[in-house]
């Protein structure tokens, strides 16, 4: 059998051969996108960690040196007190952060989902049993 352009037709097993490269050539550009979506999100964590640590070191110190300037000006008999409530203050302020933590961490979205799911989607079509299961009815 001649083709129309005068070449010989190809077989099935090129034309299954070229169609699962194909599958595999996208399989790999999807793999290489993820892992390039992966880096960056990992580059924007990290800088978004070291930002959070040096805002949290700074307020820290912000609030040890007003604690202490409020302490050194208040009378004697009422350090004691003032340092007491001061750390009531810290601790349930910890304690509403930590709730809040967990509370809004559920709620967040998993990480690169979107490409997950295409990676999903492109194994079900790639899988052999696809064309049976969609088939039947």
């Amino acid at each position: 059998m001649e083709q129309a352009h005068g070449g010989p037709v190809p077989g099935l097993g090129t034309q299954l051969h070229a169609l699962a490269e194909l599958g595999l050539r996208s399989v790999n550009t999807r793999l290489r996108l993820a892992q390039a979506e992966l880096k960056a999100e990992k580059d924007r964590l990290f800088i978004s960690l070291i930002g959070m640590i040096v805002a949290v070191l700074v307020g820290v110190f912000g609030l040890f040196l007003g604690v202490l300037g409020l302490i050194l000006m208040a009378p004697e008999h009422l350090r004691p007190g003032i340092m007491i409530g001061v750390c009531l203050l810290s601790v349930l302020a910890c304690a509403l952060t930590v709730w809040h933590i967990m509370r809004t961490s559920h709620h967040e979205p998993v990480v690169l989902s979107e490409t997950l799911g295409v990676l999903e989607e492109d194994a079900r079509a790639l899988s052999p049993h696809a064309s049976t299961r969609e088939a039947q009815p």
